[in-house]
């Protein structure tokens, strides 16, 4: 058995830290997906007796799984697809399904508090995230200095992989950088971001993540703050005015931006990237036919059009999760829409938009499924603002990206699914039955 001094704690956290590190393997394998092993293996020891007792929201997700593991497995045997590495993709499925989540699922029931834990996780990996992005900012703005390039590639010599660690925006005339943190993409570091906003307390801290939400230039993460803002307010019932901290508030807004102006004034490297995060943020109500942001918004009109020209099995069961994007290739029902790029034409891709991704990769009973499930869980914490918004922001911030699937959402939900009541299992010591 496991030493009773070693909690699950070190393992949920290590899990959390892995699971937001999107883009980092080990020998071609996910890092998120080998972080799972050592909690499993914990789980796997600590249990000395399996007592299954499902609440409605672990029927719920292993019905999800169930799901998943049907939609994979029939593709894989029913549906062909030009794009390389389809089938691979669905066999991963099914093993990171069968292996990891479902056993997890059933075996963090004997854990007590452990949404609560998983939230502190969350908040203090975002924290770590959002001092890194800061720091490749600075790095970069002060020094030339691409901060993950060394950490990752120069320090780490490539062990987690040897792609691209920072993001930039280019366009004819120059070039910004977008910082990532410790992930490959800006989107997945504001994904993180908006959730520490959502959970943390402290002021210094939502300044920070807004902050880095903000030189990341993501748009669909700026978004989810404001709307975050105003919901938490409405909420709570605190939109009265306090005038002794609104006067401390407009001076210290009032030096942040003075200060702002001044640097955009004097600093040319800051005047470029405030003009592309400014031509970012206009993008959202002005786009142009062909850019990103009328790509995302096209993916699920497209993608209903493309559902409905796929045979019956696949409207109801998709193309197999993480792999939407190969409904737009069999059907060629994006080609009067908008251009994809090279990789997109030959390799398997997901949709960036969780409803698009949803309806095609997972089908009908998928799409519903899901948000089902979501909505659920809103109304589950609606006497809990914080842990209410965690969901409603999942289904805002995927609107424009997908994060369905991302590894942390597969954790958050496990761990919202369990009641600290409600125990599964007889374990030794002080949670046996």
């Amino acid at each position: 058995m496991v030493d009773s001094k070693i909690n699950i704690e070190v393992f949920l956290f290590f899990a959390v830290l892995a699971s937001c590190m999107i883009g980092a393997q080990v020998f071609g394998v996910s890092f998120a997906k080998i972080a799972l092993v050592p909690l499993e293996l914990f789980l796997l020891f600590r249990l000395k007796k399996l007592k299954v007792r499902l609440n409605k929201e672990k029927k719920m997700l292993l019905t999800w799984f169930g799901l998943v593991l049907v939609s994979s497995f029939l593709n894989f045997v029913v549906t062909d697809s030009p794009l390389k590495g389809y089938k691979t993709l669905l066999l991963l499925n099914i093993a990171q399904t069968l292996f990891f989540h479902i056993p997890i699922l059933f075996m963090l029931g004997g854990e007590r508090n452990i949404f609560d834990k998983m939230k502190r996780f969350v908040m203090i990996v975002a924290k770590i995230n959002c001092v890194w992005s800061i720091v490749q900012f600075i790095a970069w703005y002060i020094f030339r200095f691409d901060f993950n390039r060394f950490f990752f590639i120069d320090v780490l010599h490539g062990f987690l992989g040897s792609r691209e660690w920072t993001a930039w925006y280019n366009d004819s005339l120059s070039i910004a950088i977008r910082p990532t943190g410790l992930n490959h993409d800006p989107a997945f570091l504001s994904l993180l971001l908006v959730i520490g906003f959502i959970l943390v307390e402290s002021k210094f801290w939502k300044y920070l993540f807004f902050i880095g939400t903000v030189a990341a230039m993501s748009r669909v993460g700026i978004v989810s703050i404001v709307i975050f803002f105003f919901y938490e307010k409405c909420k709570t019932g605190v939109l009265k005015i306090n005038f002794k901290k609104a006067i401390s508030g407009f001076f210290v807004s009032f030096a942040f931006v003075f200060f702002s102006v001044w640097l955009y004034n004097n600093n040319v490297f800051v005047e470029n990237q405030v003009d592309k995060i400014g031509s970012r943020l206009v993008s959202i109500i002005g786009s142009e036919h062909g850019d990103g942001t009328d790509r995302h918004i096209m993916y699920f009109p497209t993608a209903v059009k493309a559902s409905i020209e796929m045979p019956v099995f696949n409207q109801l069961f998709g193309v197999g999760t993480r792999a939407g994007g190969n409904a737009y290739i069999l059907t060629e029902t994006y080609k009067q829409v908008f251009s994809l790029n090279k990789a997109q034409q030959t390799e398997t891709w997901s949709v960036e938009c969780d409803p698009a991704e949803l309806l095609l990769g997972m089908g009908v009973l998928g799409f519903v499924l899901y948000y089902y499930i979501m909505i659920y869980f809103m109304r589950k914490y609606r006497k809990k603002v914080q842990d209410q918004a965690i969901f409603l922001m999942l289904i805002i911030f995927g609107i424009m990206y997908n994060v369905s699937m991302h590894p942390l959402i597969t954790l958050l939900l496990m761990t919202a699914a369990q009641q600290s009541r409600d125990q599964q299992y007889c374990l030794e010591g002080e949670y046996a039955v």
